[in-house]
């Protein structure tokens, strides 16, 4: 990077910093969250879990491929805190959600946080490790999706909430849900399966808006809501200056 592109990017990070400052230090002074923008996935989200406690359904929520400890440690976490949020807003109910996991670590990890969601809403008796499974998958192999698929089927699930990281392994669990007439609400870390979350789903995340969930989803407790905001406003300045160096360019 030359000077003139460090100084751009410490001019970026200083204003990121005093947008998320002034949206936190707003939300506070109102004492209510500033608007976001609208994203498709989570407005479909809490309102598919509240349509599934209507009819007594479970939800089947997997988070992928993700790993903790390896290069998707980030999309793991970002995923578990939407799984928690989803499955705490139905805890109450007397069954479980149903989800799928394909790494060992994962597994546990998953567990825990639908443990702690029954725990947060004083209903722990309920709680089964074995609402979670594990399916073995390798970047290639269909054993994942094909069996979520079909354990989601055998439960009647009534939505499909996948994101994290998968492949094309996504389109059984797709086609699945278009054939049980099923909400499927799709996202990947991965190109391939990205594209067909974007043809499948009903509504769906895209690329970094997997990482404002819980801002989302639970705004009054999240710490978030601030960067979110920043992220926002940095995106339209990145646009604008594209275009106006596109601009200055074609003028020269």
């Amino acid at each position: 990077m030359n000077e003139n592109e460090v100084v751009l990017f410490s001019l970026l990070l200083l204003l990121a910093f005093v947008i998320m400052m002034l949206a936190g230090l707003l939300s506070r002074a109102l004492r209510r969250v500033p608007p976001l923008r609208v994203i498709s996935g989570y407005t479909a989200m809490p309102a598919a879990v509240d349509a599934s406690v209507e009819q007594a359904r479970p939800v089947h929520v997997s988070p992928g491929s993700v790993r903790i400890g390896q290069e998707s440690t980030l999309s793991a976490l970002a995923s578990l805190a939407i799984i928690y949020n989803l499955v705490e807003r139905q805890a109450f109910m007397d069954h479980m959600p149903l989800a799928t996991v394909s790494d060992p670590v994962m597994l546990v990890t998953v567990q825990d946080a639908l443990r702690k969601a029954y725990i947060e809403r004083n209903n722990r008796s309920t709680y089964r490790s074995n609402a979670t499974v594990w399916f073995p998958q390798t970047e290639r192999s269909l054993a994942f999706g094909a069996g979520a698929a079909g354990f989601a089927s055998d439960v009647r699930a009534y939505a499909n909430i996948l994101m994290g990281q998968f492949g094309s392994e996504l389109a059984y669990i797709g086609e699945t849900s278009a054939r049980h007439n099923q909400i499927f609400i799709g996202h990947s870390t991965q190109l391939e399966g990205q594209a067909i979350a974007y043809a499948q789903s009903d509504a769906l995340l895209i690329g970094e808006e997997l990482f404002v969930g819980e801002a989302y989803l639970n705004p009054d407790k999240s710490l978030d809501v601030g960067g979110v905001v920043a992220l926002d406003v940095l995106r339209w300045v990145a646009v604008a200056a594209i275009i106006l160096i596109a601009l200055n360019q074609g003028a020269s």
